[in-house]
């Protein structure tokens, strides 16, 4: 889209789109795009993005392991290396209203593009009264060329089944040879500003 309006003829563009995939902790092929626009040698252009306010749902931390954590999955429990709640990085403590819809997004700061990420982080969404996975998201980071550093799910279920609450949980399922506290940004939408 920036470049098809480039190839029209405009000389201002401003965006008001969020791209929840483009790296948070360095420049990504969008970002890399509008530099080379913006600094064009001969037909530069102005780039500006609309601003939104969303300093509450956004959170910012190095990971701090807590080993041994144990949290169910159906009706078997599983210990997890997990980033330490007791920390107040962010929101982990919640509850969910009809129709609400929980929406999280995690990155680290490993390289996006390349050599890519060999940290496997997982989000994980749990219900309090029985400790259980209801949501998950665990996109594997190997080292592969498709393993970016981004988890990412939605959750918009009955919220009768949490009646006592969720949790969320950043969990650690393999650390790669470098990096093993990486700093980590945490986009929580959809809870109350409450």
């Amino acid at each position: 889209a920036i470049d098809t309006l480039y190839s029209e003829g405009c000389k201002v563009i401003t965006d008001d789109l969020l791209y929840i995939e483009e790296p948070a902790f360095e420049d990504g092929p969008i970002a890399q795009r509008i530099d080379a626009l913006v600094n064009h040698p001969t037909r530069p252009i102005i780039y500006t993005s609309a601003a939104g306010n969303w300093a509450r749902d956004i959170f910012s931390f190095a990971f701090d392991p807590l080993p041994d954590q144990k949290i169910g999955i159906g009706s078997t429990w599983e210990s997890y290396t997990i980033q330490n709640p007791g920390l107040g990085k962010y929101k982990q403590k919640f509850n969910l209203s009809t129709g609400q819809v929980l929406d999280v997004m995690l990155q680290w700061d490993d390289p996006y593009l390349e050599p890519v990420s060999n940290n496997d982080f997982d989000l994980c969404l749990v219900d309090v009264a029985s400790n259980k996975i209801v949501a998950w998201s665990t996109n594997v980071q190997d080292g592969s060329n498709t393993s970016i550093p981004f988890e990412h799910f939605s959750y918009s279920e009955n919220p009768c089944f949490g009646q006592k609450g969720y949790k969320l949980y950043i969990t650690r399922f393999s650390t790669g040879q470098h990096n093993q506290t990486p700093r980590m940004k945490l986009l929580i939408r959809g809870l109350d500003d409450s």
